[in-house]
């Protein structure tokens, strides 16, 4: 009898994430978004976020496999940095990889076969993560800063939230690969991919964004490091004095 009850009480809660899966997809949201938010209406949405993280990692390498063209009109990350960080973990994996070959006594195969498809993996994961910064960039909308990098940032910031921007040169505290918040710099992220920042959007409030999996604490500067700054900057200014 308590298994039947189990078995009702998760087809019920199943039937409670496709309904809202639906209406989000009817909505317009695209289909990992509509995914992730139906399973937090049963989860915890850092779970969710969680579970759908790796899904959108295997999307963006479909994408760029394909050719898929990235949405117009973005303000790219740049990535130079991030781009010798990937080379250089695909070398010392395979270089590895190789080792663990030769090392490790034939009649280990199915050890070896297991840190080949962990290394695999983590290949295809890190690769995932970068091409999700060469495709997902900034948007500057009618009403505000659709803020992205990559799949390592993402959240919108109104013009009215906007006390001004610069450019500058601006070199991140110490070496990391995606967005951050330094510890001693309260109120400040870096979204970065690895490489120094060259613009300044001053905000006369705090806002909260989200990160690969929890949501950042809040923040009123934020720093951007983009290919294409005075471009953005251009841009902003004008949308500020319209």
């Amino acid at each position: 009898m308590a298994e039947i009850i189990i078995i009702a009480l998760v087809i019920l809660r199943l039937n409670k994430v496709i309904k809202r899966y639906l209406e989000l997809k009817s909505s317009g949201a695209c289909r990992l978004d509509s995914l992730e938010q139906s399973l937090a209406t049963i989860i915890p949405g850092f779970v969710a976020k969680t579970a759908v993280l790796e899904l959108r990692i295997y999307n963006v390498i479909f994408q760029s496999i394909f050719k898929r063209n990235s949405p117009n009109g973005q303000f790219l990350t740049k990535r130079d940095t991030h781009r010798l960080f990937l080379l250089a973990f695909m070398f010392i994996s395979l270089l590895e990889a190789g080792i663990i070959e030769v090392a490790i006594p034939g009649r280990y195969l199915a050890g070896k076969i297991l840190l080949l498809i962990l290394t695999i993996w983590a290949m295809v994961y890190i690769t995932g993560l970068y091409l999700a910064v060469a495709r997902y960039g900034h948007r500057i909308l009618d009403d505000g800063i659709k803020m992205q990098v990559g799949l390592g940032l993402k959240g919108f910031v109104l013009f009215n939230e906007i006390k001004s921007v610069a450019e500058l040169n601006k070199v991140i505290p110490f070496f990391k690969m995606g967005p951050f918040i330094p510890k001693d710099e309260k109120g400040v992220m870096y979204a970065a991919a690895g490489e120094n920042c060259n613009i300044a959007v001053y905000l006369n409030k705090e806002v909260i964004l989200d990160g690969y999996i929890n949501k950042f604490k809040p923040v009123s500067i934020i720093y951007l490091s983009l290919e294409d700054p005075k471009r953005f900057i251009l841009t902003v200014s004008e949308r500020l004095q319209s």
